[in-house]
């Protein structure tokens, strides 16, 4: 096989037969399958993608059997091209060689998973990454200041334990510290704040631990978009 995703697992039987419905969809309910796929993709909880399903139009008209192996295929091809990185029309090529679809239907089978892989990117994704930020059990960062400040280095302080009276405070220096306020705040809107001090040396520490807190976010990022930017297994969809 030509695709490193089929050739590393195979062409299912079940996704042979699956994948022989999807494309005998007509070109109006193939639309309305990636409509149905991306909203799937976007509903929050499982009992969310049953009601989903349950307000189609398409499994009104399809059947719920019918369009539950259209959906594994798609769910399996997307997931091979996540994984492997093929190009669609490679994966598509295999398929019709395999006589599982017929080749006339290879145009409209690689504009259908284009369509999602679009639409996913622009629409559904953005909105999944909003409802994880929303809706997380961390707080999330509010907002952040700073001002500097001298201290006063006094070498003997009081202790609660003397009197008063004899306490004779000596300032030997000054030395300059940052202020800093954090706050943070959930997804009820409740702000909680943090304010602390920090020399020169604890700042470049700080700061230090935050751009490498960057880096890791850049480098998952960045593996999360190769991945997510190639495409979308059937024997665990099907």
């Amino acid at each position: 096989m030509s695709s490193k995703f089929l050739a590393a697992e195979g062409l299912p039987e079940a996704f042979k037969k699956d994948m022989g419905l999807l494309a005998s969809l007509a070109p109006g309910e193939i639309s309305a399958l990636a409509a149905l796929t991306l909203e799937i993709a976007a509903a929050p909880r499982a009992v969310d993608e049953a009601k989903v399903l349950a307000d189609s139009d398409l499994v009104r008209g399809l059947g719920l059997e019918k369009t539950r192996a259209c959906l594994a295929a798609t769910d399996f091809i997307r997931r091979g091209l996540r994984r492997y990185g093929d190009a669609i029309e490679t994966v598509l090529d295999d398929i019709v060689l395999s006589g599982a679809v017929p080749g006339e239907m290879r145009g409209a089978l690689a504009d259908y998973f284009r369509q999602i892989q679009t639409a996913w990117e622009q629409r559904v994704r953005p909105r999944l990454i909003e409802r994880v930020a929303v809706t997380a059990t961390l707080p999330w960062w509010n907002s952040i200041s700073s001002v500097v400040d001298l201290r006063a280095v006094i070498p003997n302080s009081y202790k609660i334990s003397d009197p008063v009276e004899l306490y004779d405070p000596t300032c030997i220096d000054f030395t300059p510290v940052v202020i800093i306020s954090l706050s943070v705040k959930d997804f009820e809107d409740h702000i909680a704040s943090v304010t602390f001090q920090a020399d020169e040396d604890s700042l470049g520490r700080l700061i230090a631990a935050l751009v490498s807190a960057q880096k890791d976010l850049k480098a998952a990022k960045r593996a999360f978009d190769e991945r997510a930017g190639k495409g979308g297994s059937h024997g665990e969809a099907s």
